[in-house]
């Protein structure tokens, strides 16, 4: 059974909101919630609301909605919205006459009732995971192990118990938790780590045959091959011709990762899919500042384990490849400057920088140090 008051912990109103709408079976109340929050912790606030009110049988089912073309009429759901659509005001009314409740994340144009969820990791760490662990636990040892082991939401319950009780007494005598009881979730993750990235090329593998689409694509933007390429990130005297023919290559270089990236960016935000946020942000950082080092494909699976989507296979077919390329060839040009103020010496890579007079930070004293690219 879930009391209504499962989110006192972190948020009183909330808990105030629930037996509200439990007394008064939801009328005269506002049928939209805003969730101040992650949008991690904002889909579990649903889950658990959609729990309590098909508990109280408020809602037809205690499954959380997404899709608001997904119910039948006189039939009262949950519904997690996410971020607010103009375009949809209409249906969101809709649902609210068939006594729905919607969750929405930052802001909605209606009146809706607003709660800070900020404290919902450590809420429910407290709520969902501490009593079957049973040993002590403050608030501040509660909130390093949330803070260390983000994940540990994603784990069934018994199995955290069970492998962090066997790690604490292998250890200690107290029953007091410590932050090293959960050291290993650290294992399990390089485990899981090499099972995805074996399952990946696996993955890749049979994805050829159907990528024939990406390929020409592919082959329009193709950079120039490993064999024209001279050893990365190397320090060299050479002759302005010398210099120029680099320059005309490495152009050629920027141009077709530059294309496969803005390409990149559209499709992103044609999809809208806040999964790939984090992708996006690499994608957009990478075009404003020339800086391709960064895996998008690895970034993918720091975040999703879903290799079928359309996305991954580009990522790891198209982007992935052209990326390396870019960096494993790209003729670098390295200047070594010196500070005047504390001496110190250090690196610069200029290879897009235009002729004359530029400014760079000293990483040691943080002045400002005048160079020059000829």
């Amino acid at each position: 059974m879930i009391s209504e008051t499962w989110c006192e912990s972190f948020s009183k109103p909330l808990a105030v909101f629930n037996k509200a709408f439990i007394k008064t079976k939801g009328h005269g109340l506002y049928p939209y919630i805003i969730l101040l929050g992650t949008e991690e912790d904002a889909k579990y606030c649903a889950k658990k609301e959609a729990q309590l009110f098909y508990q109280h049988h408020l809602v037809t089912s205690q499954d959380v909605k997404t899709n608001i073309l997904d119910t039948k009429q006189e039939e009262a759901h949950v519904y997690y919205i996410g971020a607010w659509d103009s375009d949809k005001k209409e249906e969101y009314v809709e649902l609210a006459k068939n006594k729905c409740v919607l969750f929405f994340l930052q802001k909605a144009d209606l009146k809706a009732n607003r709660y800070d969820i900020s404290g919902c990791i450590l809420g429910r760490f407290k709520t969902d995971i501490l009593p079957t662990i049973g040993l002590g636990c403050d608030d501040n040892m509660a909130f390093s192990i949330t803070n260390k082991y983000e994940n540990i939401f994603e784990l069934p319950t018994e199995e955290i118990a069970n492998e962090t009780l066997l790690t604490h007494y292998a250890k200690y005598d107290d029953d007091i938790l410590h932050l090293d009881d959960f050291a290993w979730i650290d294992q399990q993750n390089r485990k899981e780590k090499q099972k995805r990235e074996k399952k990946a090329g696996a993955e890749n593998k049979k994805y050829k045959e159907r990528n024939k689409v990406q390929e020409n694509k592919k082959e329009q933007i193709e950079a120039p091959s490993e064999n024209e390429s001279e050893v990365n990130n190397h320090k060299r005297t050479e002759t302005d011709s010398q210099r120029e023919d680099d320059d005309a290559f490495n152009k050629k270089l920027l141009a077709g990762i530059e294309a496969e990236y803005r390409d990149l960016l559209e499709y992103l935000k044609r999809q809208g899919d806040s999964r790939f946020n984090p992708v996006q942000r690499v994608v957009e950082e990478s075009l404003n500042t020339c800086n391709y080092e960064e895996s998008l494909a690895q970034k993918y699976l720091e975040t999703l384990s879903d290799y079928s989507t359309e996305l991954y296979h580009r990522l790891y077919n198209t982007t992935e490849r052209l990326r390396k390329k870019y960096v494993n060839n790209l003729k670098r040009k390295i200047i070594t400057c010196e500070c005047f103020n504390c001496k110190e010496k250090f690196d610069l890579d200029v290879t897009f920088e235009e002729k004359g007079e530029h400014i760079a930070i000293c990483p040691n004293c943080k002045i400002n140090v005048m160079y020059e690219v000829n």
